[in-house]
């Protein structure tokens, strides 16, 4: 249910941070700056609105926070190492449960799939708590596993 480490994941620290510098608990200046503009997020009151009353896309701030990732900005780096964190404490536990078997991981998911900020950010963590896995190209497309699985659901 937490879904640690995806776009959604990532979109909301972004939103808990800004809120968090609209209160006067912490600062978040260009990630404050950016919703405002590119989102028109500018109040605490029109955060809330659009998340409660108008279902923002909240996974939509993600490239926003690779953006400022990408240009130093040291919240949207923190967002990206958490995430990035708490991704690699979740193959770790499924790592525990598979015994010293050899490990290939797969990386899926467009945040994943593409060179940017945080997917360096998730290999360095993951290659530094387990650097006997592999990463390895997926060996079908996501459709071919969606009709993989419906497959597989409909002989159960």
């Amino acid at each position: 249910l937490g879904d640690e480490g995806s776009g959604y994941f990532i979109g909301l620290e972004a939103l808990k941070a800004v809120t968090r510098d609209y209160d006067g608990m912490a600062s978040a200046p260009a990630l404050r700056d950016a919703l405002a503009t590119r989102f028109d997020l500018g109040s605490r009151f029109r955060i809330i609105e659009a998340v409660y009353r108008q279902q923002f896309p909240i996974a939509s701030l993600a490239p926003l926070v690779l953006d400022l990732a990408a240009q130093s900005d040291s919240v949207s780096c923190a967002i990206l190492k958490r995430a990035a964190s708490l991704l690699v404490d979740q193959i770790g536990s499924a790592l525990s449960q598979m015994g010293d078997t050899p490990v290939h991981i797969v990386l899926a998911g467009g945040l994943l799939e593409h060179e940017n900020s945080y997917k360096a950010t998730f290999l360095t963590e993951l290659m530094s708590r387990f650097p006997h896995v592999q990463i390895q190209a997926p060996l079908f497309s996501p459709v071919h596993g969606a009709v993989m699985m419906a497959l597989h659901d409909r002989r159960v």
